[in-house]
């Protein structure tokens, strides 16, 4: 869950909160999107206002859980994800 910053047209950006200096985010910080459209990107309007995502923390773990899988380490710490996860699903992980 480390932060990333997407550059060019229609990248996707994670920040933490801590590094965000506005109080619009949410607590876990925030998901955005540039915009899709060259020639707002050249006029410096390069973020697309209705792409922002403020994490709360089930947000959060949901994206953690993801990217988890999407690793070869896999996820590691079942429990931590007990509280979105479906039950069923936590003895088949």
């Amino acid at each position: 869950m480390e932060e990333y910053l997407g550059l060019g047209l229609g990248a996707s950006s994670f920040l933490h909160a801590s590094s965000l200096q506005t109080h619009e985010v949410g607590p876990y910080g925030a998901r955005f999107t540039n915009t899709p459209y060259l020639p707002k990107y050249l006029n410096g309007e390069t973020t697309n206002a209705d792409t922002i995502e403020r994490l709360q923390q089930s947000d959060f773990l949901i994206e953690k859980f993801f990217l988890g899988l999407r690793t070869d380490r896999g996820v590691q710490n079942t429990e931590e994800f007990l509280s979105i996860l479906i039950p069923e699903y936590q003895e088949k992980l």
